[in-house]
């Protein structure tokens, strides 16, 4: 299996990729910290003795546990998407050198966005001091120290993290993946949902089977698209994945392993109407096993009506990569009001090397959005500023993807690089990047709606000379 002992880059088949991420995936530290005390260690779960060590050197049970079980073991536990515990002492020390070369380089707690481009909510990224301590205390044998009698993480609950739910709908059937399948995505149908309009303040997501659910994605569709896709479908979903928002299609929510549920803007939520239908997309990676997944979903209404945030939508492009070619998408958009940024949400494949977005002001001033300098889509999630950004009139938000196509892009999963399409698929490549904003005054609502509404598609790109990008 892949998991921590995975460490060089690897050239495979894209089938065999999408296969083997499977296993990569399920080590993922997913935990908003925000929202959780820290667990401890319990030394109660220990079977071996404590080992002398100095009062100098780290120690398990004092130094390296409430980092361990803090970042990971929310995620590394049972009933949860990671395939083994990391609750005790036995189970960190059976992994401690390959722990010490993952928080090392960084791969591990997954955190994509660099420090000073971006001030995040939920950061899992360990400090340079949590790293050294941890590789000294492999270095030192990995010493259990004293033993301290203290909690440990809650086991999962069924509970919603938001209280009961106004609404809960689940999958009509579950939906069987098997275990020789690879990577897919495919969308289920909640046709009409609701008998009156309602204001949806928040919402939140629940898998039956975290284990092979990578990503969820919830829209709110008025056009019966979805519907129609069903019926010819003949099957539980259909293998359509458009990747973002359009007309009549409006995102209401996106889920990485672990992720928070989504709460709109305060004073701010998205209407949905009787005849609307909610359409749930997810990205199965297999774990070997068969699986059925109903997922579920909970609902929380506003009891007065409020008007709904904005989202702008920058590159959403799908982009045709021929074999070598490197290329560049990048969009932009003028505010036409001043407004408050709440959340980023960036959006690629296997091919993107690099995101960036950052705003100039109207006096020249820069300010730095996002960068995510290598970008992984095993770890790529919705991103919410610890505080929200107010940005006057006149500032422009500009967006710049890189992708790679060529063998020395680590996450080309081919040994020719070859063509990739721009369809609707898992391995189809796009670009984008999503923001979360609302205008600063209320009476600025309908200019900025209508900004937003006539946009249209205002992407580039800049490539080594490949054609056809859509």
């Amino acid at each position: 299996m892949r998991h921590f002992h995975a460490m060089k880059p690897i050239k495979l088949s894209r089938k065999r990729l999408c296969s083997l991420a499977a296993t990569v995936v399920l080590t993922a530290v997913f935990v908003n910290l925000s929202a959780q005390r820290a667990p401890v260690y319990s030394a109660a779960r220990s079977s071996r003795a404590a080992k002398p060590a100095s009062s100098a050197s780290p120690v398990y049970a004092r130094d390296i546990a409430p980092i361990v079980l803090h970042a990971c073991a929310s995620c590394h536990q049972p009933g949860t998407a990671a395939p083994f515990s990391l609750l005790t002492y036995d189970d960190v020390k059976k992994r401690a050198p390959q722990i010490a070369e993952l928080t090392r380089t960084r791969y591990m707690p997954p955190w994509l966005p660099k420090p000073g481009h971006g001030d995040f909510a939920g950061v899992r990224r360990l400090s340079d001091g949590q790293i050294r301590m941890i590789a000294n205390w492999v270095k030192a044998g990995a010493p259990e120290g004293p033993h301290i009698s203290q909690r440990t993480p809650a086991r999962p609950q069924k509970t919603w993290p938001l209280g009961r739910p106004d609404l809960v709908v689940r999958m009509t059937q579950p939906f069987t993946l098997n275990a020789g399948d690879v990577e897919q995505c495919r969308s289920f149908l909640f046709p009409r949902f609701l008998i009156r309009d309602r204001a949806l303040k928040a919402v939140d997501y629940r898998a039956s089977a975290p284990g092979v659910v990578r990503h969820a994605s919830l829209f709110a569709d008025s056009t019966r698209k979805a519907r129609l896709q069903q019926q010819q479908s003949g099957a539980v979903g259909w293998t359509d994945f458009p990747g973002s928002a359009g007309p009549g299609r409006r995102r209401l929510g996106e889920w990485a392993v672990g992720s928070p549920p989504v709460q709109f803007p305060k004073g701010s939520a998205m209407r949905l109407a009787p005849g609307d239908d909610l359409v749930l997309q997810l990205r199965f990676q297999p774990n070997g096993r068969q699986e059925n997944e109903r997922s579920e979903i909970a609902l929380y209404f506003s009891d007065a009506p409020l008007p709904p945030p904005a989202m702008l939508a920058l590159g959403n492009a799908w982009i045709n990569l021929r074999p070598n070619e490197i290329a560049t998408v990048t969009d932009a958009f003028t505010l036409p009001v001043a407004a408050r940024l709440y959340a980023i949400s960036p959006h690629a494949e296997l091919m993107c090397r690099a995101i960036r977005a950052d705003a100039t002001l109207p006096n020249g001033a820069a300010q730095p959005l996002l960068w995510i300098p290598n970008f992984n889509l095993d770890w790529a999630e919705p991103l919410r500023y610890r505080a929200p950004m107010d940005l006057p009139a006149g500032t422009r938000i500009t967006v710049t993807i890189d992708y790679d196509n060529s063998a020395h892009n680590p996450r080309n999963a081919e040994d020719t690089p070859m063509v990739s399409g721009a369809a609707t698929g898992c391995t189809d490549e796009y670009a984008g990047v999503e923001f979360q904003i609302t205008a600063l005054q209320p009476r600025d609502i309908p200019a900025l709606s209508q900004a937003l509404a006539a946009k249209g598609a205002t992407y580039t790109v800049q490539s080594s000379g490949a054609t056809g990008h859509g």
